[in-house]
């Protein structure tokens, strides 16, 4: 327990917040007999996540005043502020990155505030976290080019994120994202209802980087992928038959500079 005259002051600190009245969240602030990373009561957030919650930019400027706030206090859910505005709000993850006290790799189980921003298809957040030049682009938890194949609703925001993140020079744009070894183009191809299919498999297949011989653990490549959807419906037909050519237009370049991968042994029985 604290002082009750310390109590009292954070009660009037965090009802301030609340209310917008910022005179008084920078009158409280000013007495060290205040502790700015206790929890509120009723709710057991940190006046940090509370502010974050609240998107109240001028509170978390003022609280980011104060030398003695933890920048890594969480949620009673472990969560940082960081996910919280790179899901939330741009504007709250735009003031918080101008703190160079943040770890913009802050993980809650190894899921970064990058993760958060594409799940909530935030396309300025996405963009915010990648002109940060500490922001990892891989890692346990931090594929974000995989993780865009997780999400289970259809989120058409998705396909603005993938063109994004295909942009930049740091993403390995071959990286094998799952447990079955499939890269972005065999995740793109096998479909998620979250994208438009074919338009995301073209939006891949069209960037040099991508390598489309690739075979996954069971030695399927993207063709024999293609090759094996059934029952391509009439709306489908055309869209299906582009990305074929393109496809093979990229094998056939890819042979052309050598790097066709051998074909794989076929089975034999007994």
């Amino acid at each position: 327990m604290f002082p009750k005259e310390s109590a009292n002051l954070f009660q009037k600190l965090a009802s301030a917040m609340c209310l917008n009245d910022f005179n008084t969240v920078s009158e409280v602030l000013q007495s060290q007999d205040v502790n700015p990373n206790h929890t509120c009561g009723h709710c057991d957030h940190p006046l940090l996540i509370k502010a974050t919650y609240l998107r109240s930019a001028k509170s978390i400027e003022l609280l980011l005043t104060r030398k003695d706030l933890d920048l890594d206090r969480r949620s009673f859910r472990n969560v940082h502020a960081l996910h919280i505005a790179a899901y939330a709000s741009p504007a709250i993850l735009e003031v918080l990155l101008r703190h160079p006290g943040f770890d913009v790799n802050v993980t809650n189980d190894n899921i970064t505030p990058l993760i958060y921003a594409i799940w909530s298809q935030r396309l300025e957040s996405v963009e915010l976290l990648l002109e940060q030049p500490g922001t990892m682009l891989s890692g346990p938890g931090n594929e974000p080019l995989g993780d865009l194949f997780t999400l289970n609703a259809p989120r058409p925001g998705l396909l603005k994120i993938l063109k994004r993140l295909l942009l930049d020079p740091r993403m390995n744009l071959n990286l094998r994202s799952d447990s079955e070894g499939h890269t972005i183009l065999h995740r793109a191809i096998l479909g998620h209802w979250s994208f438009p299919r074919w338009e995301s498999v073209k939006t891949i297949l069209r960037e040099e980087a991508v390598d489309p011989t690739l075979r996954d653990r069971s030695g399927r490549s993207a063709k024999d992928y293609l090759e094996a959807i059934e029952n391509v419906s009439d709306n489908e037909k055309s869209a299906y038959d582009e990305v074929m050519t393109l496809l093979n237009g990229r094998i056939l370049e890819a042979g052309e500079r050598g790097k066709i991968k051998e074909p794989r042994p076929k089975q034999t029985e007994g």
